[in-house]
């Protein structure tokens, strides 16, 4: 009987620090993919002139549009960015690919915008701003994409 005791209690623990671990490895994980470093980070608009060429900064000290502070803080979820304003909120999905970050502007829908990070501006084509082509290739790649 003091064996099977022993077996029994520790195939108990085994599975108890196992399913321990593991939720703690998913708990980590999800924290890691939800946390706002992943948009740190200087955005520049696409398809508009370059005099009207809105930058977005999100980081640790808040939101930045056009080197002027918006917003404290903002919420990110791993697949959208979320900036409350005295004007109300506005939705940014992530989009794009990893060689090519993208935010494209879901709510408000009034006027459409799309961002790529700074640094990757050559990825997109006819990125040269202020030409009707590079206009109509910005809203052909979003709405392309959705």
């Amino acid at each position: 009987m003091t064996q099977h005791y022993f077996l029994k209690t520790a195939a108990i623990f085994t599975f108890s620090s196992l399913a321990i671990a593991f939720g703690a490895l998913i708990y980590f994980g999800y924290q890691d993919y939800t946390h706002p470093k992943h948009v740190y980070g200087r955005w520049i608009e696409l398809g508009v002139p370059s005099y009207q060429t809105e930058i977005l900064v999100l980081n640790s000290d808040g939101v930045f549009r056009n080197q002027r502070l918006i917003a404290t803080k903002f919420d990110f979820d791993g697949k959208q960015v979320t900036i409350e304003t005295g004007d109300g909120s506005s939705i940014y999905k992530i989009a794009g690919t990893h060689n090519s970050p993208r935010l494209k502007r879901i709510a408000p829908d009034y006027m459409t915008q799309s961002f790529i990070k700074e640094g990757y501006e050559g990825t997109v084509k006819s990125h040269s701003a202020g030409s009707t082509t590079s206009r109509r290739n910005a809203l052909a790649e979003h709405f392309g994409n959705k």
